[in-house]
Formats: structure tokens, sequence, C-alpha cells
């Protein structure tokens, strides 16, 4: 769910190979190889409080979406 406090699921209709997680300023604070999946759990705890970009890129191509952090 958004927000999201410990961690959030990517769901995907193509594989994914890799995730990234963007903090407002435009810095990766978490990246992750996704091995061709087409959902990835991913832990956010450590993540600070605030908003925060995930960027999927797939064999279809990048998508991105906007996650708050609780």
């Amino acid at each position: 769910p958004n927000p999201a406090t410990n961690r959030i699921t990517l769901t995907a209709p193509d594989a994914v190979q890799y995730v990234s997680i963007f903090d407002v300023d435009g810095r990766e604070v978490y990246s992750v190889a996704a091995a061709g999946t087409t959902s990835l759990s991913i832990d956010v705890s450590r993540l600070s409080k605030g908003v925060y970009t995930v960027q999927a890129n797939t064999v279809a191509g990048i998508c991105s979406n906007q996650i708050v952090i609780r």
C-alpha cells in the first residue's frame, strides 16, 4: 500500500530487470537486480520518511511511480 512503512511490493506485466529508488533530490538510495521476475517485495524500513520515486527497468521499457514512506 501507499504510503508504506516497512515493505513495498512491485508487480509488472513484463519481467523486471532492475529496480531503483530515488529521493526527492534525485539521489539513488536503493537498487536491486530483479532477475526477470514480475513481482518483487522490497524492504523500505531503512528509508527516512518522505516521498520517493521507484523506477523499474523492464524488458518493455522503464516505468516509474512515486511512493510515500511513513
